[in-house]
């Protein structure tokens, strides 16, 4: 019985873990929502909007001019 309870908790830390570095890596190098905020980008993009922010496009594509950088 407390083999089978071991052995389920250590499955569940190993799918979390394996879980969790997905998401780590999906937001790190593929993208990320954001919320934006300072006037910097105004009337565009207004204080406290929220944005989907992409990291493909730059490697593929290049920055170009009319593109919005996100530091």
């Amino acid at each position: 019985m407390l083999r089978g309870v071991l052995g389920k908790t250590f499955r569940l830390i190993g799918y979390t873990i394996q879980y969790g570095c997905i998401a780590h890596c999906a937001f790190e190098y593929v993208g990320g929502v954001l919320m934006c905020s300072g006037p910097s980008m105004e009337p565009t993009i207004q204080n406290s909007d929220i944005v989907f922010a992409e990291n493909l496009s730059r490697h593929f594509y290049g920055i170009q001019r009319g593109d919005i950088v996100i530091a």
